[in-house]
């Protein structure tokens, strides 16, 4: 996600423009967390089928892509995360 730039009219077509950049578990996760509320990190992990939960080292790195490459997510706490609000939400929810 070079810009965040994004085209829509509803919070739906920017879920649909940023998802179309994603893949596989990035994907997922963005789904897992489109309702728009905190979620704990280990019930994120073990929703996207990550059996050792938010300590396995890919579920780690997916985060990390998802926060630094993409930009989609923030974390309200250290135990928790959320899809970005200015960005993933300009309607409101």
């Amino acid at each position: 996600m070079d810009s965040m730039i994004v085209s829509g009219t509803t919070n739906a077509e920017v879920h649909a423009f940023f998802k179309g950049d994603l893949k596989g578990k990035q994907v997922r996760m963005f789904e897992f967390l489109a309702d728009g509320k905190e979620h704990d990190k280990e019930d994120v992990a073990k929703g996207l089928d990550f059996s050792k939960g938010k300590t396995q080292k890919v579920f780690q790195n997916l985060l990390c892509e998802m926060k630094n490459k993409a930009q989609l997510i923030d974390y309200p706490t250290k135990d928790t995360v959320r899809l970005r609000q200015d960005i993933c939400f300009p309607f409101k929810k």
